[in-house]
């Protein structure tokens, strides 16, 4: 779990965009790594990342309904390894937007 320092943010609408990808080459069990994306303790989104490098970054919207202070958490939540096949994943970069 990846989680950021207390954030404050105005009321308003926001993005957060994820670059990043999963790791091996190839899916393992054909899965590749998956986010569970929170600020504080509710979910604003998932996915799965891709293994392709050129992949374009995700975006997830939500809707900040007071100014306070957040934390934004990253849940990478199928990690496996069996004998040499390890799944892991790289973010690149994160970035939070106010719309």
């Amino acid at each position: 779990i990846l989680k950021t320092e207390l954030i404050e943010l105005e009321k308003g609408n926001y993005k957060l965009v994820i670059n990043g990808n999963s790791l091996p080459d190839i899916p393992i069990n054909n899965e590749n790594a998956h986010l569970k994306i929170k600020i504080n303790s509710n979910e604003i989104g998932e996915y799965n990342l891709s293994e392709n490098k050129k992949t374009p970054e995700k975006i997830i919207t939500f809707n900040q309904e007071e100014s306070r202070k957040i934390r934004i958490q990253i849940i990478f939540d199928n990690d496996y390894s069996i004998g040499k096949k390890d799944r892991n994943l790289i973010i690149y970069s994160i970035k939070l937007e106010k719309l």
